[in-house]
């Protein structure tokens, strides 16, 4: 659901969900609203460390649009990540004033 930090800009710039609603070919709900793109100056888009961010459809965003999100909230008080995906672990520290350490907590 989630975008992806990476080199390929097309995952990163939007979730699964939101680019197969924006693929106009398969899915035509938001087909009206994907005409037209975006144009940012270059010295706007040059203060972006992810410039594809900006790149898009110009009504993208408007309350018409049908976003991932509006997909996502119905379901969000079923939806549940994986118990066996991930491992959460929590470290802790307390120095002294020389940065000696008197205390140390793990779970």
């Amino acid at each position: 659901m989630n975008r992806r930090v990476g080199k390929d800009t097309d995952l990163a710039r939007e979730g699964a969900i939101q680019s197969a609603l924006d693929q106009s070919k398969t899915v035509t709900v938001n087909e009206a609203y994907l005409k037209g793109a975006r144009t940012v100056d270059s010295a706007t888009a040059g203060r972006f460390a992810f410039k594809e961010a900006e790149s898009g459809a110009s009504a993208q965003g408007i309350p018409g649009i049908v976003k991932q999100a509006d997909v996502l909230t119905p379901i969000a008080p079923i939806l549940s990540a994986r118990s066996d995906s991930f491992l959460i672990r929590a470290y802790g520290e307390k120095t002294d004033p020389t940065g000696k350490v008197i205390a140390r907590a793990l779970c």
